[in-house]
């Protein structure tokens, strides 16, 4: 009883001398990297069959080189035709603006190489306004999303350059277009600026 007494007296020592005071986690090797970004963003595409050109920029993070979440706004440079209330198209086209702005979620595969991949989905709104007449505004708002796909190009250690063709989905807008008119396949470029490597 005395020897069993004692063997288990040295196993307790043994295991209390062998605890150590650092906290164990499941992802003791993860670290998190996080770097922020600028950009300009160009977009073309097409509402009621008319081209519309975009302009904008945006600000995100970068998180581990890979995950990019950034906020963008845009405003159009061109005026597409509308729809008028008799189902004709409006004659005055000068007066009609959209903007755009939201949240942009991307993927970056490989991002070492000089050319890669990044997979992207933009998730906002789109406003479309008409001044036509001072005196009366009229507005439309719409929900947008578009998936697209992109490749990016190292340019520098600082500075990227990103060519994406995407497709842009929208809720019904009554106001101006009819049906899904503002649904359109996209081209986008972004020149990105930001300490993307050391």
């Amino acid at each position: 009883m005395k020897k069993t007494l004692i063997f288990l007296g040295l196993l307790i020592g043994t295991f209390l001398h062998g605890q150590s005071d650092s906290t164990q986690t499941l992802l003791k090797d993860f670290k998190l990297k996080v770097r922020g970004q600028f950009a300009l963003h160009y977009e073309t595409s097409e509402v009621n069959q008319s081209a519309l050109s975009s302009l904008g920029a945006g600000a995100g993070l970068i998180f581990n080189k890979r995950v990019s979440i950034e906020f963008y706004a845009m405003g159009s440079l061109t005026t597409p035709e509308r729809i008028a209330w008799d189902g004709g198209v409006n004659p005055n086209l000068g007066s009609l603006t959209f903007f755009e702005g939201g949240g942009k979620l991307s993927y970056i595969f490989k991002p070492y190489r000089a050319i890669h991949v990044v997979a992207s989905s933009k998730f906002g709104g789109v406003h479309v306004e008409d001044n036509s007449t001072p005196a009366t505004i009229i507005s439309d708002d719409a929900f947008v999303w578009t998936p697209q796909v992109e490749a990016e190009l190292n340019l520098t250690r600082a500075i990227k350059l990103s060519l994406g063709i995407g497709y842009r989905f929208t809720n019904r807008s009554n106001t101006f277009y009819k049906n899904n008119e503002t649904n359109s396949p996209i081209f986008s470029a972004a020149l990105r600026f930001g300490r993307f490597a050391r």
